[in-house]
């Protein structure tokens, strides 16, 4: 799942939306894999389960996301999970089933029959591209064409099954709400697979008459194997695509130069042809997810409550890959045969306090005041192992022989705010809402100090105005604007410069010594987003017809650029700076409709439109 709301807005950070699971922050970092598989990457929205989640709301607006100050610039996506209700045990069960094929009509490769023009031999391989550039002359009538992915395919028909199993209800004073899933996928190539087992527990109590508390906790016990793919010379559709327009199997291949001396290629762009070779590479992630989080909400006085949030997601990952030996023909590397373990914990604290207070000025005057302060730590530790010249029949590091390497990686990154709004409403029909938060990041410049983000919002409920014509066509008109800021923090260790330890050989005997291991800036700051909005939204014939409409306009400053350093400063080749900006504007529409509201049928259809232009 690759998720952008309202474009993309940096150019060195993540461009993620902010994901939050019952008021638990989670990390969503799309780069989630220590493995490349040609330009896939692994999803951490797709560790949670569909059938766990109750409502899905998508922040985008720029007030909404100044709330969440140095965080919520990509957006922010609130999920909110099942609930259990007074009653009876209430139990619900689900099963899936299903294939999985592949139905792509492949293009074939074309090339032609001709003569090389330095030395007028004959070229079986004379394509458009080498005719272009004058490396051959092609015979008019010479057209040959082949689909290696369809003469010999390399897809199967893969598998899905999932069976869960959910238990809910509580009396007065608490609920519960218990589920479970497991789940298998084998897709069309064979090594692709997905086995994960979901379990959710959420339980609800009034401990007090002032006092509630709810807990959520979720594990998750997951194995992803992906294939190579995209821009990758591995992969099964890329090497398809880029291979030859000649059947190269061992029967027709003699006398087609173009073939040379591969007899296994089949026509494919390397030797390195499934099933016999491609599945014996292993690429493969394991994860254990733990997600726990703890909301108390406290209601003293009619007017003031306060609500605590506190929480935890503690993944923990295991990428691994191995390439035996004598196996996989593509290079000399490959056919050493190599093996890599990375191991990685990745924490991610949050929790926040909010107190509300509540009054009514005047008769049709309301304000609400709310104040509070939220703490973020996100912490980031991996470990690496990897060796190549593997001993034939092993599957392990100790295996290895040669280009034995290990690493460590180290990060933790800590934001600490505070925020204040004031909301006014007027005869329900004008709203008005002011905020300001301030944050300060542990990764920012040591000269920077802290940053502010303002936000206001104003709507007005026009179909409740006298001047308004009222009729059954026209339930109700409201008219929108807001404004408001948000940020990115930078990257871990971008703003201080850091040594990193190498080993330096003197007389003959390997003595510890340091380099530099990045340039800092001082000065460094967060991308910040400013975002303006405007709109309006009509409901007409009962509810039957909604219309909401949303033009915006975001400018973005400060965006970190991976700037080269000039070699004689004798300092690292990069240092992130602060230097460029960019812009997104665009539009959004949604129409929705009722067209069927008969007893007991009902039917529903909405119309969504969005644009978007993003200027550097």
């Amino acid at each position: 799942s690759r998720i952008r709301i309202r474009g993309s807005n940096s150019l060195s950070l993540s461009n993620d939306p902010l994901l939050i699971v019952d008021g638990v922050l989670l990390g969503n970092n799309t780069q989630s894999s220590a493995l490349g598989f040609g330009g896939q990457t692994i999803s951490r929205f797709d560790d949670i389960n569909p059938e766990e989640i109750e409502n899905i709301e998508v922040v985008k607006g720029p007030a909404a996301t100044a709330l969440y100050g140095t965080a919520a610039a990509n957006g922010v996506i609130q999920i909110t999970t099942k609930r259990g209700r007074p009653g009876r045990t209430r139990w619900a069960t689900w099963l899936e089933a299903g294939t999985n094929n592949e139905v792509t009509d492949f293009p074939a490769n074309f090339s032609q029959i001709g003569t090389r023009v330095s030395d007028n031999a004959r070229q079986a391989g004379c394509s458009i591209d080498l005719q272009a550039r004058g490396v051959c002359r092609a015979r008019q009538d010479s057209l040959a064409s082949h689909n290696p992915l369809e003469t010999y395919s390399v897809f199967r028909t893969g598998n899905r099954n999932t069976v869960g199993l959910s238990a809910s209800g509580g009396g007065t004073g608490s609920t519960y709400f218990f589920s479970g899933e497991v789940e298998r996928e084998q897709g069309i190539y064979e090594p692709n697979k997905v086995n994960r087992v979901f379990l959710r527990s959420n339980v609800n109590a009034q401990l007090l008459p002032s006092l509630s508390a709810q807990v959520n906790a979720s594990l998750l016990r997951g194995q992803t194997r992906l294939p190579f793919n995209d821009n990758s010379s591995f992969g099964l559709i890329s090497v398809g695509l880029l291979g030859r327009a000649f059947d190269c199997s061992p029967n027709t291949f003699r006398g087609i130069p173009s073939c040379g001396n591969d007899s296994l290629s089949r026509g494919y762009f390397n030797a390195n042809v499934p099933p016999q070779d491609f599945v014996v590479d292993l690429r493969q992630q394991e994860i254990t997810r733990f997600v726990g989080g703890v909301t108390t909400t406290w209601e003293p006085l009619s007017w003031f409550r306060v609500v605590g949030r506190g929480g935890a997601d503690l993944a923990n990952r295991y990428d691994q890959i191995l390439q035996p030996p004598n196996r996989i023909r593509l290079s000399q590397a490959t056919l050493e045969g190599s093996r890599g373990q990375f191991r990685a914990e990745i924490p991610t604290y949050s929790g926040n306090l909010t107190a509300t207070a509540t009054f009514n000025l005047a008769d049709r005057l309301t304000s609400a005041t709310s104040f509070g302060g939220q703490y973020q730590g996100e912490i980031f530790r991996r470990t690496d192992a990897q060796g190549f010249v593997l001993l034939p029949g092993t599957e392990s590091l100790a295996g290895s022989s040669a280009r034995f390497a290990v690493g460590e990686i180290n990060q933790e990154i800590r934001t600490i705010g505070g925020y204040v709004e004031q909301r006014f409403s007027f005869a329900d029909r004008l709203f008005f809402t002011a905020a300001l938060r301030g944050d300060d990041n542990s990764a920012f410049g040591r000269d920077f100090p802290v940053v502010y983000y303002p936000a206001f919002n104003a709507s007005w409920v026009l179909s409740e105005e006298s001047f308004i014509p009222k009729g059954d066509w026209l339930n109700q008109l409201r008219v929108r604007a807001a404004y408001g800021r948000s940020g990115q923090r930078p990257g871990f260790r971008q703003a201080e410069t850091f040594f990193s330890g190498v080993a330096f050989r003197v007389d003959g005997a390997e003595t510890p010594a340091v380099t530099i291991g990045g340039t800092g800036n001082t000065e460094l700051r967060p991308e910040i987003s400013s975002e303006t909005e405007g709109g309006f939204d009509v409901q007409t014939f009962g509810g039957r017809l909604n219309l909401e409409l949303t033009a915006y306009t975001r400018n973005t400053r400060d965006l970190l650029v991976n700037r080269v350093l000039a070699p004689s400063l004798g300092a690292t080749l990069n240092q992130f700076v602060n230097l460029a900006g960019l812009q997104n504007r665009g539009l959004e529409a949604l129409l929705s409709m009722t067209l069927v509201d008969r007893r007991p049928f009902r039917f529903e259809t909405s119309v969504a439109y969005t644009a978007n232009r993003n200027k550097v």
